[in-house]
């Protein structure tokens, strides 16, 4: 804006600036920096606002794919849920489904039963192990996750409705523990242990 100018002076006013003061904006319209008045030097208050811009910047980066990983682990939690209700009343899980959800080198766990190693291992025992219940549904609460560059493990409140026989409905929480793996495909499941 010009010196001198109507424009020059609502500008200085608007932002609250003195002589030799400075605004420094981002494209966003955020303001980056202030200066009142002119500072002892204008290379290094610029300098430390440009600096402070781009950590800003990159934290909120950081956060942001944080937030991202957040959302597609319990997308993919949710989807491994999905594939386990379908399962119940000798209804079958869809074994395809396991490729998207679970890695090639996924170990499962049950209570009192020895981990199934490898993927196909795990597809062909989940539907064994669902098909027998009359009814069941599984939902995941309450992660607490750890998440790194590319591994990240989770602590979930399973909750579970089933009838394991002709008996009444049944529910009840369970801990389960989930290690996951990103691939290039996205993140995928890589052990599952469902703790008594």
């Amino acid at each position: 804006v010009p010196a001198g100018t109507t424009a020059h002076h609502n500008f200085m006013a608007l932002y609250g600036l003195g002589p030799g003061g400075a605004c420094l904006i981002r494209p966003d319209g955020h303001i980056a920096a202030h200066f009142e008045t002119a500072p002892a030097s204008r290379v290094t208050a610029l300098t430390e606002a440009l600096t402070a811009t781009a950590m800003l910047r990159e934290r909120l980066v950081v956060q942001l794919s944080h937030l991202g990983d957040r959302d597609a682990l319990g997308a993919l939690t949710t989807r491994y849920a999905d594939a386990i209700n379908r399962g119940y009343d000798g209804k079958t899980i869809e074994p395809e489904l396991f490729s998207q959800i679970f890695s090639h080198d996924a170990t499962y766990t049950m209570p009192g039963e020895e981990p199934y190693v490898g993927l196909e291992a795990v597809v062909s025992a989940l539907p064994a192990a669902t098909a027998a219940v009359p009814f069941a549904m599984h939902t995941f609460v309450n992660p607490i996750l750890d998440i790194g560059k590319t591994t990240a493990t989770a602590r979930w409140l399973m909750w579970l409705v089933a009838r394991p026989t002709d008996a009444g409905l049944r529910t009840g929480y369970v801990q389960t523990s989930f290690s996951y793996i990103r691939t290039s495909a996205g993140w995928r499941i890589r052990s599952v242990v469902v703790h008594p």
